[in-house]
């Protein structure tokens, strides 16, 4: 059978083409890449960070991702602590509470914070972790060693808990909008690869490309969160603890939001539909409260 002028390919070679074919889609799967993108050899002469191959997609750039280490994205951490601390002691004061005793009490449960944020990162990743300590953090181990060393020491300090929650949820907010910035330098808790307008370029450590914007999105849910407990806190003064209550509850949903963005596999005994309608009755409810009382 002749085809415009050129004998048809032999059978095997059909095979063999169609062999070469699906091995290069198990490749762009594995390597989680979307759909149309292929790999192009570099040429010599070719940046000397990282291979010489780059990715190309109709419609998005990717390349070989490096991890930035650099001193602004270490010191993230650092300058988020230092904005909650500078919020918290203005707030103690207005609300006539000992500023050095809430300083004291909130750097040790910041210690404490840390301590947990790692090891909920060691214990996510079941200890396999590489790099320097602050590029493996887990918010929610933050919070849950935080909480718990702030009780502890309210209750040694003599001050009343539910105030003390309520003024230390704006600085800890913007410290987690600040902090999410540093996640973006460090290249975790990426977004997945996406040929959307809306995708950025970030890097995972391996595959830097534009994504989903997820460490940006909540970082900004962090900032609105934070500036609406502010002004809860100055202005509307709503019963105590429920300020805390409340924005804890809308990061959790809005987190839970932006899980389904995340390149990241989450696994959940409850599920993520299960924790964003549990933290949005709890949200309602906390507003309900406020209201009533």
């Amino acid at each position: 059978m002749v085809v415009d002028g050129n004998r048809s390919p032999p059978r095997h070679e059909r095979w063999r083409s169609m062999r070469l074919a699906s091995a290069c889609r198990r490749e762009l799967a594995a390597r989680r890449l979307p759909a149309g993108v292929r790999q192009v050899p570099g040429q010599a002469g070719a940046a000397t960070k990282g291979p010489a191959g780059q990715w190309r997609h109709p419609r998005a750039e990717f390349s070989e991702g490096l991890r930035d280490d650099s001193l602004p994205g270490r010191r993230s951490p650092a300058v988020g602590v230092v904005a909650a601390l500078s919020v918290q002691a203005v707030l103690a004061g207005r609300a006539h509470l000992s500023v050095a005793a809430a300083l004291g009490v909130s750097l040790a449960a910041s210690v404490a914070g840390a301590g947990g944020a790692r090891a909920w990162y060691v214990a996510l990743n079941r200890g396999k972790v590489q790099g320097i300590p602050s590029q493996g953090l887990c918010i929610q181990g933050f919070i849950v060693a935080a909480v718990a060393v702030l009780i502890a020491g309210l209750a040694l300090a003599g001050l009343p808990v539910r105030t003390f929650l309520d003024i230390s949820a704006p600085g800890l907010f913007f410290a987690m909008a600040i902090g999410r910035q540093g996640c973006f330098l460090h290249g975790c808790c990426v977004g997945r690869l996406t040929a959307s307008r809306w995708g950025i370029w970030a890097s995972d450590g391996r595959v830097g490309g534009r994504r989903a914007p997820t460490q940006q999105l909540e970082s900004l849910a962090c900032l609105v969160i934070g500036l609406a407990a502010l002004l809860l806190v100055l202005q509307a003064r709503p019963p105590a603890g429920t300020v805390f209550v409340g924005a804890l509850a809308a990061y959790t949903v809005c987190r839970q939001i932006l899980f389904r963005y995340r390149e990241e596999p989450r696994k959940s005994s409850f599920g993520r539909r299960a924790v964003m309608i549990g933290a949005g009755l709890v949200l309602i409810a906390d507003i309900i409260a406020a209201i009533v009382a």
